[in-house]
């Protein structure tokens, strides 16, 4: 294992731990090092980085700024030293997403851990190479000034859900958790797109869909929303991870691994700087910074970011990356009770949860608790006293 230490202040800290199997890598040293904030690195060989491998990497959704960490890789040059050149390409859902990976369209995808639970009872495996956010932040969302505060206002009241959304399927369980009778409740179906435009025009009472996608727009338009997070009601979600075909991982083992370490290395830089990362979105995705309030949308959006990952304690100790195994367990509960077909096969989270490139990115206390600091407006529309 290499190990340094480095002054504390806007740098994170990075551990490398030692690997075996990979024929392609060296270790990126000396004042390279220093400058990225890094103590290791696997970056591919140096006639690899002269032909600069191409990637093609997915997100799970429309380019957001709670993804800012895959365009700061690229913009950062975090993929480039390690001979690599990453086409970031919008999504349309982690179940496509996922089957679009499995079926070779893509090389790797970011989707939720729960669709690779999923996906897997239905035949389609993937692995999942490490998490990047930890509260998946599904809920249900309503109006700022809305009589509803506890989940048992929602009876007798109208909830506009998007029925393909994944966070639907857990609707039942939230109200079964709560004591909420779901029979009293109205549920509308509707489509994405419209489905927050229609809160925000009081045509539903609450909507139900992830605050990462809900809570950017609302509040950039003027819109004070409030939420009800699962999470906080005991249905403990995972959100995105990173995932390839197993047959990929096995023939690009070194290559994951650089767009693996590529990714944690944007993700600390978010953390750690959010200011930059803003400003380096707007610059990266243009089509998202063309309405007036897309800088304000953009930094709510990496507020949520950060208050997903700083919802996991065990990333202090473990670093980015890192999956509590009983966590993961009780995932594939969750879906094979609530979402997995009839007799489904249940999902073996050894063959797809791996941790072989997780853990070398951690945040010191002090940066722990600037990130904290820097998002107490999001937490308290997230968590409302």
């Amino acid at each position: 294992m290499v190990s340094r230490s480095y002054p504390e202040g806007d740098r994170f800290v990075a551990k490398r731990s030692s690997m075996s199997g990979l024929s392609r890598r060296t270790v990126l040293k000396g004042a390279g090092a220093m400058a990225a904030g890094y103590i290791g690195s696997t970056i591919l060989s140096s006639p690899a980085r002269a032909q600069t491998k191409k990637v093609k990497l997915t997100l799970p959704w429309l380019p957001d700024s709670v993804y800012s960490y895959a365009f700061i890789a690229k913009n950062q040059g975090y993929w480039r030293k390690r001979g690599l050149d990453v086409d970031v390409a919008r999504g349309n859902g982690s179940l496509p997403v996922g089957q679009a990976v499995h079926a070779g369209q893509f090389d790797i995808g970011i989707i939720n851990s729960a669709a690779v639970m999923l996906l897997a009872t239905r035949g389609v495996n993937l692995l999942s190479l490490g998490l990047i956010d930890y509260n998946s932040t599904m809920g249900v969302a309503v109006l700022d000034d809305s009589p509803i505060r506890r989940p048992k206002d929602l009876e007798r009241k109208t909830v506009g859900q998007t029925v393909a959304s994944s966070d639907a399927a857990f609707f039942p369980v939230f109200c079964n958790r709560t004591g909420v009778d779901i029979t009293t409740i109205n549920r509308v179906n509707m489509d994405a797109n419209v489905r927050t435009r229609t809160l925000w025009e009081r045509k539903v009472d609450a909507i139900t869909g992830f605050a990462s996608s809900i809570l950017p727009a609302s509040i950039g338009a003027g819109n004070k929303t409030r939420y009800m997070l699962y999470d906080d009601y005991g249905i403990n979600l995972y959100a995105d991870c990173i995932i390839v075909k197993p047959e990929f991982f096995q023939e690009n083992r070194g290559l994951c691994e650089a767009v693996v370490e590529g990714l944690y290395e944007g993700v600390a830089f978010e953390l750690t700087r959010p200011k930059e990362s803003l400003d380096i979105y707007l610059k990266e995705v243009k089509e998202m910074a063309i309405s007036q309030t897309a800088a304000e949308n953009a930094r709510i959006g990496i507020g949520i970011f950060t208050f997903s990952v700083l919802s996991e304690p065990g990333i202090k100790q473990h670093g980015l990356g890192w999956s509590d195994t009983k966590k993961l367990d009780d995932m594939i509960d969750l879906v094979m009770k609530f979402q997995a077909p009839p007799n489904a096969p249940r999902p073996d989270r050894e063959k797809i949860f791996r941790a072989d490139f997780v853990g070398r990115h951690k945040l010191t206390p002090q940066q722990w608790k600037a990130a904290e600091d820097g998002i107490k407006d999001i937490v308290a529309t997230m968590r409302p006293t």
